[in-house]
Formats: structure tokens, C-alpha cells, sequence
């Protein structure tokens, strides 16, 4: 079986995302050597020593000593998807307050470079499109949208509302159209079966390194951008959704890598 940091590094974007995905898929305590030893060719030591030392104060692993070595652990599972999908999972898990916020801005064109900024920022943070200048989400983000818009200098050209949702059509069709979930829901169904595939051949020995490597590979770059674009709107609007059964065959597939790495040491 091929190295396992030979499929992080292909998979991942840099060292921080790739420690974070060692750790929970190896789940145990880590020292500091293994960790030297898995990404030390590919990174310096110095780099992967500031990574941890920024992961501790982030939060996201705690470091520990035993008379020989320095153990590193995973806090939580959920704090590998970091920034703005972090916090929109934490978001969803919380009970909805039934309100809506509408963000509506009038950017003129001679700052259209921060109206696309804009966009992409609502984007990451779940909003979904209603209209071309009218975003809506479930959760709060004022304080983070009056703060971004004061430091680009466009805080007089956007409106934020809170209320109900009246819309024209069914609720539920125009939620579907604004986010995409049907898009979403296709993306975690095919991630999914995906990955059932390539755990079987696994399991049954039917597959070669180069094969397991290019398609835990596609597979996991796909969930990314996937979880990247889903909203994770209330538990209301998510009838049948396929993410936490996705997500639980994405691990067991992690982990039966690691396994056959290592029992092939």
C-alpha cells in the first residue's frame, strides 16, 4: 500500500490541513517523531513544528509529554473543516430561530472588484442567492458582514434584514434553487457510493496503490468542495440528506487505509 502522506499531500493543500488529517484518521495520541517522520520530505521540521505550535493556540489539538516524547491529539473531529465551514456546522447544530437574514446591496460598478469579494464571502459563509443582489441565510453573521464591509469601504451600499421568508413560490422550491442542494445532495450521494466501492476492494484485496491512491484522492477533493458549498441549512429543509452517512464512510475508508498501511509495513 502506498505511504499514507502520499496520498495527504496529493489530497490536501498545505501542511496545517494535512496534520489535521493524519490525526483523525489515526484518532490516538500521535508523537512529534511520527509526525517528523510522515511529513519531514515534503515539509521542514520547522515548518511542521510552527503548524503544531499554531494548531495548539487555534485550539484544534492539544500537545502533551511523557518522559521520552512529545504526544500530539485531535480535540475534535469537527475542527478539521476549519474557517467558514466550521462555523457553519456549529451553526446548523444549533436549534433555528425561525428568522431569516436578507443581505441587499447597490455596489456601483467602480467597486466591482469588492462586489465580487462580496459575493464569495456570502458564498462561503452559506448564504444562498435569491436574486442578484439579494442573499439570504438562516443564521447571524451581522458582525461579521458590518466589519467586512466597513474594511472594504462598502458599508453604505449594503442592507442587512431580519425576519420571516415570504416568497412567491413553494419555500421548499425556491430554498432547492437558491442553494442547490439537489446539486449537493447528487454530490454526497456520488461521494458516498464512491466510497463504499473503494473500502470493498479494499476489504477484499482488489486493488493496486496507484488505483487506491487516485481514487481516495478524487474522492476526497470532491467531498471538500462539496462541504465547502453546502449551506448546512436547519435539520427542517434537509429531509433524506446524505452528509453524516457520507462523512461516516469517508472515515471508515480513511481508517482501513491506515490499516493497510500499516499492516503492509
Amino acid at each position: 500500500m502506498p505511504e499514507i502522506k502520499n496520498i495527504v499531500k496529493a489530497g490536501l493543500s498545505n501542511v496545517l490541513e494535512a496534520m489535521m488529517f493524519f490525526m483523525t484518521i489515526y484518532q490516538a495520541p500521535i508523537s512529534k517523531k511520527i509526525m517528523l517522520a510522515q511529513f519531514g520530505e515534503d515539509f521542514s521540521s520547522r515548518g511542521i513544528n510552527t503548524g503544531i505550535d499554531r494548531l495548539c493556540k487555534k485550539g484544534f489539538i492539544s500537545k502533551f509529554k511523557d518522559k521520552r516524547n512529545i504526544f500530539i491529539k485531535i480535540l475534535s473531529a469537527d475542527k478539521l473543516w476549519t474557517g467558514h465551514t466550521a462555523l457553519k456546522i456549529k451553526k446548523s447544530k444549533n436549534k433555528w430561530d425561525g428568522h431569516w437574514r436578507l443581505i441587499i446591496y447597490d455596489i456601483p460598478e467602480k467597486l466591482k472588484v469588492e462586489r465580487e469579494h462580496l459575493r464569495g464571502v456570502l458564498g462561503l459563509l452559506g448564504f444562498g442567492k435569491i436574486q442578484d443582489s439579494c442573499w439570504a441565510s438562516p443564521y447571524d453573521h451581522s458582525d461579521f458582514i458590518y466589519n467586512f464591509c466597513k474594511q472594504r469601504g462598502i458599508v453604505d451600499y449594503v442592507c442587512l434584514y431580519e425576519g420571516k421568508f415570504f416568497a412567491g413560490k413553494d419555500i421548499n422550491a425556491l430554498i432547492n434553487e437558491a442553494w442547490k442542494l439537489s446539486e449537493i445532495k447528487d454530490n454526497y450521494l456520488n461521494i458516498f457510493n464512491d466510497s463504499e466501492e473503494l473500502l470493498n476492494k479494499i476489504r477484499m484485496n482488489r486493488i493496486g496503490p496507484k488505483e487506491l491512491r487516485d481514487s481516495y484522492v478524487s474522492i476526497y477533493n470532491l467531498f471538500k468542495l462539496t462541504i465547502v458549498s453546502d449551506p448546512f441549512l436547519p435539520q427542517q429543509f434537509l429531509e433524506g440528506w446524505p452528509f453524516k452517512k457520507t462523512e461516516d464512510s469517508l472515515n471508515a475508508l480513511a481508517h482501513e487505509i491506515f490499516k493497510a498501511k500499516i499492516s503492509n509495513d
